[in-house]
């Protein structure tokens, strides 16, 4: 088990000990901890479909509790800004009924988003929606 092996690393040597665990560890049973997403793109990036992605849900009642597998599209998603947008223009868009209230929608969201997965283009990509709204409806 390992407890988030690369919070202490810079970007080098988390990239060197992302190839290691996929390495030493291949063939074997493991359990990796963490919060950052960024390890979870270096193993992708190291050796494709290596691992299971499960998030801790720890929710209110009447939920489903515990570990929750993330399927492989939405894994894509959640590693991949292009995979999120190809979303929004192709599945999504078809559904919007109010462009209006799906820009507000998604400013905290694309927030949310960039901190999470620690991107500065999906940050920056949030404020240009915020910049986006402003324009559309002189705000």
């Amino acid at each position: 088990m390992l407890d988030d092996p690369i919070s202490s690393f810079d970007s080098i040597y988390k990239n060197k000990i992302a190839f290691i665990i996929v390495k030493f560890l291949e063939g074997k049973k493991q359990v990796i901890l963490t919060h950052n997403t960024e390890l979870i793109k270096l193993l992708a990036h190291q050796k494709r479909d290596c691992f299971n992605l499960y998030l801790f849900n720890n929710a209110k009642e009447n939920e489903v509790n515990g570990f929750i597998r993330v399927n492989s599209k939405e894994q894509e998603i959640l590693l991949y800004l292009d995979k999120l947008l190809d979303l929004f223009r192709d599945t999504i868009y078809e559904e919007i009924k109010n462009e209006k209230n799906f820009l507000v929608s998604m400013i905290p969201f694309m927030r949310g988003y960039s901190k999470m997965i620690a991107s500065s283009e999906a940050d920056n990509l949030s404020w240009k929606l915020k910049i986006r709204w402003y324009s559309i409806f002189d705000v």
